[in-house]
């Protein structure tokens, strides 16, 4: 029911990536994966806003065109988030900026229908790093661990007509991938 897009942000770049690439990969990315790309010209909307910094063309870009031109619920996944800790410059002001999406939906109800999903081997901790900043403790970390051998008893049916010992096949795969 709602429009989703994913953005790897190891697809954006390192630390030879500068600022600006990176916030204006992300918004081409972003757009690209909503569906809107093409419709609004992305490119040329970026050039026409230069005159604002890097993170506050994304906020506009976001208010603007995407919570204008979507109207159902929109979810990015923001996938390999851990990335940004090998940037060439802090990515701090690029998580508070998450949270101040989070804190409109309190003053402005079109960014009720936005959600962020990060997805990484980071902690919310360790993706801002400047201790004088606000805290990024909106979100909810989720700690993974590997299956067990119980938990994953339903994978057997795929093995049962292919070799001769199930069981031990799936033990062994749980064992090579640590769950």
């Amino acid at each position: 029911g709602g429009t989703c897009a994913a953005i790897d942000l190891s697809s954006i770049g390192n630390r030879q990536t500068t600022l600006e690439q990176w916030y204006s990969g992300f918004m081409y990315i972003l757009s690209g994966g909503l569906g809107i790309r093409d419709q609004i010209n992305a490119v040329a909307w970026w050039k026409k806003h230069l005159f604002l910094s890097p993170l506050q063309r994304l906020g506009e870009f976001i208010e603007q065109v995407v919570l204008t031109e979507i109207s159902e619920d929109i979810i990015v996944f923001i996938d390999e988030v851990d990335s940004v800790m090998s940037l060439g410059f802090e990515a701090d002001d690029f998580f508070i900026w998450l949270r101040t999406c989070f804190n409109q939906r309190a003053d402005n109800p079109l960014y009720r229908r936005l959600t962020f999903v990060l997805l990484g081997v980071a902690t919310p901790s360790q993706l801002i790093q400047d201790a004088n900043r606000t805290p990024f403790n909106i979100g909810q970390a989720i700690a993974l661990s590997g299956f067990q051998l119980h938990e994953a008893h339903p994978l057997l049916q795929g093995f049962t007509d292919k070799v001769a010992r199930p069981q031990s096949v799936l033990s062994q795969i749980l064992a090579w991938t640590n769950g």
